[in-house]
């Protein structure tokens, strides 16, 4: 009779175990489609961020070019 419980309490176990794998296995489509989403949100900041970082050098070097045309210009000033 104890065996019987036994193997019943064990049934019931690999029963509440497969049960539960089952339910991880039915919720991996919504899991992946999350995850899809996240990529996509992700891709897109990142090429946002891409295009802060191509404007911002694309401006740098702008920058960089004024004053170097500038400075030739101030320092034949200071010298003569």
């Amino acid at each position: 009779m104890l065996s019987d419980l036994e193997h019943l309490i064990r049934l019931q176990r690999l029963d509440d175990t497969t049960a539960r794998a089952r339910q991880a296995v039915a919720d991996l489509p919504d899991q992946l489609a999350a995850l899809d989403a996240r990529l996509a949100e992700k891709e897109q900041d990142l090429a946002a961020a891409r295009a802060r970082l191509d404007e911002s050098q694309k401006t740098r070097r702008e920058l960089e070019k004024q004053l170097a045309r500038s400075r030739p210009a101030s320092r034949a000033t200071k010298t003569s």
